[in-house]
C-alpha cells in the first residue's frame, strides 16, 4: 500500500482499522487503531510529519513494536495495555 501526499496517515478512507505501517521514504513509523485509537506516530526525520511526502507500506505488529523500541527508544511498558500487552506477547 502506497500512499503520497504531506503528512497524510495511511488508509484515508477506512473508518476504523488495525493496522500498523512504515515509510519508506523518511522511515517514520504510524499504527495502533486508526480512526478510534489508541494509536502511535514515530517520525522519522525532524519535520518528517509534514515535509515527507509519504510512501506508506504495511508491516506485522512485531516489526511496528521491535522498530519503535529499537530506532526510537520507545519503552512499551510504560505504555497503554494496548501496546504494553502486545509487547510482552512477542
Amino acid at each position: 500500500m502506497r500512499l503520497l501526499g504531506r503528512g497524510r496517515l495511511p488508509e484515508p478512507r477506512l473508518m476504523i482499522v488495525q493496522g500498523y505501517w512504515r515509510c519508506e521514504r523518511c522511515r517514520s513509523l504510524y499504527g495502533g487503531i486508526k480512526g478510534k485509537g489508541p494509536t502511535r506516530a514515530f517520525w522519522g526525520t525532524p519535520n518528517a510529519q509534514t515535509r515527507c511526502r509519504h510512501e506508506w507500506a504495511a508491516i506485522d505488529r512485531d516489526a511496528f513494536l521491535r522498530e519503535a523500541s529499537d530506532r526510537f527508544g520507545k519503552n512499551w511498558d510504560d505504555d497503554l495495555p494496548f501496546f504494553r500487552d502486545a509487547q510482552r506477547q512477542t
